[in-house]
């Protein structure tokens, strides 16, 4: 289940639940007004080599792994 960001207008509040894709309303966890559900922008992460501090070529990528 993905993690969504809700806002509540009432108090300003904006926090995270874990929540179904359909739902787009929940209680604010302060007031108890209902929050609507965020757009937020995606974390930008980072995959492989450049994420562990790992060279960009570890040992034996030079090679066909046979595809060719």
């Amino acid at each position: 289940m993905p993690i969504y960001e809700f806002h509540c207008a009432a108090c300003d509040r904006t926090f995270e639940k874990l929540s179904h894709s359909d739902v787009t309303e929940h209680p604010c966890p302060d007031c108890g007004a209902t929050a609507a559900k965020a757009i937020s922008i995606p974390a930008k992460g980072q995959v492989g080599a450049a994420a562990t501090g790992a060279p960009p070529c570890a040992a034996g990528c030079g090679k066909s792994s046979g595809f060719t």
